[in-house]
């Protein structure tokens, strides 16, 4: 799939649109992921890899302080 794009030369297509055809033809499947409290980082581009590298060489303590991340689960359960 990931060849087709490129010898099309759809190098412009954000890998989304790739995974969801995956998806629709069953060649690939996701699970969810549920995050706890400890640190993390999405890098989508090479200054996200710099923001994470610094967030990680740093104490736990100051880097929560410097940083906009939270460390707050993303979600309730409203059940509870």
């Amino acid at each position: 799939m990931l060849s087709r794009y490129v010898s099309e030369g759809r190098l412009g297509e954000y890998y989304e649109a790739v995974f969801a055809e995956l998806v629709a033809d069953g060649t690939l499947r996701f699970d969810a992921v549920i995050f706890d409290a400890r640190r993390w980082y999405e890098i989508d581009t090479r200054a996200d890899l710099r923001a994470g590298e610094y967030l990680f060489s740093q104490p736990r303590d100051n880097a929560a302080s410097r940083s906009r991340i939270s460390t707050e689960p993303a979600f309730r359960d409203i059940a509870a």
